[in-house]
């Protein structure tokens, strides 16, 4: 019934957008540190969440904006935050 009403949790699917705004220096220290923190094992399952074909949980979701950040990328639009 509430289907039209889209949450945080639907909207936030995939970081793809923000991971090829990173310098490519940077990727790979990103994404080790997003696997580290959230207790991914494998790269496969990096680039299954950044493409969005599995799902970002909501615990996920401040780990994966805390790193963007740093480089002044918003994870999700990968537009500049400021």
């Amino acid at each position: 019934m509430n289907s039209e009403i889209n949450t945080e949790k639907e909207i936030k699917t995939e970081f793809a957008k923000g991971y090829v705004m990173l310098p490519a220096k940077f990727q790979i220290p990103v994404r080790d540190n997003i696997m580290k923190e959230c207790g991914w094992k494998s790269i496969i399952t990096f680039h299954q969440k950044r493409k969005g074909n599995v799902q970002i949980s909501i615990l996920e979701i401040p780990v994966i904006e805390k790193h963007f950040a740093e480089y002044n990328i918003d994870a999700w639009t990968g537009k500049y935050l400021s």
